[in-house]
């Protein structure tokens, strides 16, 4: 989806993002300037515990990782072919 957002095209304003070990955020704002969050939680298998507390932060957000694990999943994921009746 964000691969299809234009700045300039769509007016929305990049804003930041961050790494919080928990999930992955985007920051954006929309053409009113309204704040959007877009976020992905990661599997609570991946979290951190530190004495029964979850351990969160603010760090960067590695693109490039994003970026490898998407090509990842489309070179792993099943094809799927439909059939087509004539």
């Amino acid at each position: 989806m964000l691969e299809n957002l234009n700045e300039k095209r769509d007016g929305v304003h990049f804003e930041g993002m961050a790494d919080h070990l928990v999930s992955e955020s985007l920051y954006i704002r929309d053409p009113d300037f309204n704040g959007i969050e877009i976020y992905r939680d990661r599997p609570r298998l991946e979290w951190s515990w530190n004495g029964g507390r979850v351990q969160m932060a603010t760090g960067r957000l590695d693109i490039q990782d994003l970026q490898r694990e998407r090509l990842l999943r489309l070179v792993t994921s099943p094809i799927k072919i439909r059939e087509l009746s004539i």
